[in-house]
């Protein structure tokens, strides 16, 4: 999903779309040292915390949720790691039989079924 949200280094995911095949390189090396080292760079984990407005009076802080906006890079790693990893916890019997949530083709609106 493209989006025109900017991280903590102004980044957005249209930027890297464009810059795919001068990234690719970088990416899949330091991808590839985080995953052999067992470490996540910690310049990934910073955040760009916004408070949004839902409604009622604006000086009101109950009227404002938090989110946090992760490095894009960041949630490329996460789409790496979960593409790589879930077929190998499958096929493995890792994953329960009773587990519906972040599952492709389940829903947790199949365990109420």
């Amino acid at each position: 999903k493209s989006s025109s949200a900017t991280d903590i280094y102004s980044m957005n995911s249209s930027l890297i779309r464009r810059m795919a095949v001068p990234l690719s390189k970088l990416l899949t090396c330091l991808f590839n040292t985080s995953v052999s080292q067992g470490i996540f760079p910690s310049a990934l984990k910073l955040t760009k915390d916004l408070l949004i407005f839902k409604r009622g009076h604006r000086n009101l802080p109950e009227n404002y949720r938090p989110i946090s906006i992760l490095p894009i890079i960041s949630k490329i790693f996460e789409r790496l790691v979960y593409v790589r990893l879930t077929p190998y916890l499958d096929a493995n019997s890792f994953i329960s039989k009773s587990q519906f949530g972040f599952l492709r083709e389940k829903s947790v609106v199949d365990a109420a079924n």
